[in-house]
């Protein structure tokens, strides 16, 4: 058995032995059985990825049951599955599992009474997301696909006892199965066009061909059921709505590792499946002002927040949008920015999720209102939370601002394009930025009048909402370690994200590898070795660089202290008109959602048909 296999299945028994025999096993066994697996499964990943990276081909590939291609080299072709990691992959695979490892530590305190279908839930979420960056199968990155959506889907609901889960988990499952029906379809025409399934034959046989109607629909439904799961507006809105009431350590994997993943699979099917057919011109636009878009309502929508856990999810969708740039950009340095800054942001809004739900855990409420001075004893948490603030808005040498300057420069194309991009970047980083450091001093500080009653939020920002999710102790308990050292590991790590100089140019070569189409289908389809990737040079910190990176947390800090002053509440009354629309487009009803998810998908094709055909 492969080392790829291996960490697909190995999750999938260990969920099966918790079910089996969970119920029979007292709480310790079952977290301890559910770190081995986890731990295991991360070691699996991370011998995938050195074989990956010392292969010589920058690829290890995996023809399940043997069913290999048939035909003469340049011409194989065949109907089994396969999986075929390349570095990005590979390492988006090492993440999720790291993530997985750092909450189960999380959970040992967080949660004083679980079951074992918790754990269970976790281990399946945790194989279909390894999967999904590993396949190299069209059909089964569907399968994937929906594997992560019905575990997420039960992780999000698990708090059966409370109505505000089941909100949240309804929003998710029915925004993400028109997600998985939009994939599907997109899938059945690229299947009546080439007769295939695999990633690599579906691209070589689209580029011997120029794109139609049927090719543009196809990219359409495809990538924008992948853009559900990255969050980019207008088919975010589960997000905010899923992750104000699952639990924390569901709310760590859904905004760090699926985030993740998803953008990853975006640029992946493009450049294997649709870069033949589809001129990389034709969807360069497109792709960077979505992500454009997303950046800017995620950080407004931020700013807005006053429930923490929804503050959260909504800065998760703004970097959802700079992923996005990263994506457009169609250029590995684009996709260097996109690792790097998906690496820091996993780091920085884990940590912070992980001290929101130390929150939770000693007063039973994540409403900034109701929080106000209560944590005064909690300065060292504070600390943590205002240097992941400033993490958040970009500040170097985080990781977070690293991705970001990368992106802009590979994105922008153009002197001009740089600075407008890089605009958006500091808007985008002073906007999440502040809603941290403002919760702060409210929260920790106790400075300033209690934060207003949120309007946006109201279904979910009552103290009861999520109080039995822990065993809340009393404010003069001692912090949990098992809580509190996963959230300041997980800051240092985007900080060695940032100051690493092998990082970046790994994920420069590791772009260059994503993006060639013709050696990922000889190497699959051909078994014949791929030309060697030209390097490729990402720059890093430089005194410019610097100089920039402190822009955004510098506007952060300035706007925080505007707002707990009271200066906010005058400007936000200026601009009630534009904000109460954007605040009215997230109703909370799914079937505004889904409307939404339709007409962003028919505006994306009626673009794509003017640019590419």
């Amino acid at each position: 058995m492969s080392v790829a296999v291996a960490a697909i299945v190995l999750p999938l028994l260990v969920a099966g032995a918790l079910v089996a025999v969970g119920q029979f096993l007292p709480r310790i066994l079952l977290d301890v059985l559910a770190l081995i697996g986890a731990g295991t499964t991360t070691v699996l990943t991370v011998v995938l990825l050195v074989q990956v990276n010392s292969s010589g081909r920058d690829r290890v590939i995996t023809w399940l049951g043997d069913y290999r291609p048939t035909g003469p080299p340049g011409r194989g072709f065949s109907v089994g599955i396969v999986l075929a990691p390349d570095p990005l992959g590979a390492a988006v695979a090492v993440l999720s599992c790291v993530l997985m490892f750092t909450v189960f530590v999380y959970s040992w305190r967080h949660f004083t009474i679980t079951s074992p279908a918790f754990h269970a839930l976790m281990m399946l979420l945790l194989a279909g997301l390894v999967g999904f960056s590993v396949t190299g199968d069209l059909f089964s990155l569907f399968i994937f696909f929906e594997l992560t959506s019905t575990t997420a889907y039960a992780l999000t609901g698990y708090l059966t006892s409370q109505d505000q889960p089941s909100q949240g988990a309804l929003t998710f499952g029915a925004t993400t199965t028109v997600a998985g029906v939009f994939v599907l379809t997109g899938i059945s025409l690229l299947y009546a066009r080439t007769d295939a399934l695999g990633l690599a034959p579906i691209g070589r046989a689209l580029a011997e061909q120029p794109p139609d109607v049927l090719v543009v629909a196809a990219f359409v439904l495809v990538v924008g059921g992948l853009l559900v799961k990255s969050a980019v507006v207008p088919f975010h809105f589960w997000t905010a709505d899923a992750e104000a009431v699952a639990p924390t350590p569901v709310c760590v994997m859904l905004s760090c590792s699926l985030l993740a993943v998803a953008s990853v699979a975006v640029a992946r099917v493009y450049w294997t499946v649709f870069s033949g057919s589809l001129r990389p011109d034709s969807v360069r636009v497109p792709l960077i002002v979505i992500g454009v878009v997303t950046a800017l309502v995620g950080g407004l929508m931020c700013v807005l927040q006053h429930h923490l856990k929804r503050m959260l999810a909504f800065a998760t969708v703004a970097h959802g949008g700079l992923f996005l740039v990263g994506v457009g950009a169609v250029e590995p340095d684009g996709l260097a920015g996109l690792a790097v800054d998906a690496f820091g942001h996993a780091g920085v809004e884990g940590s912070l999720f992980c001290l929101i739900g130390i929150l939770l855990h000693r007063y039973a409420t994540i409403s900034e209102r109701v929080l106000h001075g209560k944590a005064r004893q909690l300065q060292v948490t504070g600390g943590v939370v205002v240097l992941g603030g400033l993490a958040l808005a970009g500040m170097p040498p985080f990781g977070t601002g690293l991705g970001k300057v990368i992106t802009e420069h590979a994105a922008g194309g153009s002197a001009a394009g740089v600075v407008a991009l890089s605009v958006v970047g500091i808007t985008t980083g002073a906007l999440t930025g502040s809603a941290v450091l403002r919760m702060y001093a409210r929260v920790f500080l106790g400075i300033g009048h209690p934060a207003p009653e949120d309007q946006s939020s109201r279904n979910f920002d009552e103290p009861a909402d999520q109080a039995r999710e822990t065993g809340g102790p009393s404010p003069g308990e001692r912090l949990s370690t098992t809580m509190f050292v996963p959230a300041v590991l997980l800051l240092a790590s985007a900080l060695v994200v940032g100051l690493w100089p092998g990082l970046r140019e790994w994920a420069g070569h590791a772009g260059a590898v994503l993006i060639d189409r013709e050696g990922f289908a000889g190497a699959v389809l051909d078994g014949v070795p791929p030309h060697p990737v030209a390097a490729v040079h990402v720059e890093g910190w430089s005194t410019e660089r610097v100089l920039l990176g402190m822009c955004a947390p510098a506007l952060a800090v300035a706007m925080a202290a505007a707002t707990v002053r009271g200066l906010g509440t005058s400007m936000e009354s200026r601009l009630a008109a534009p904000l109460r629309v954007v605040r009215g487009l997230h109703s909370g009803h799914v079937g505004d959602y889904i409307a939404w998810q339709i007409v962003g998908a028919a505006v994306l094709g009626g673009v794509m048909v003017l640019t590419a055909l």
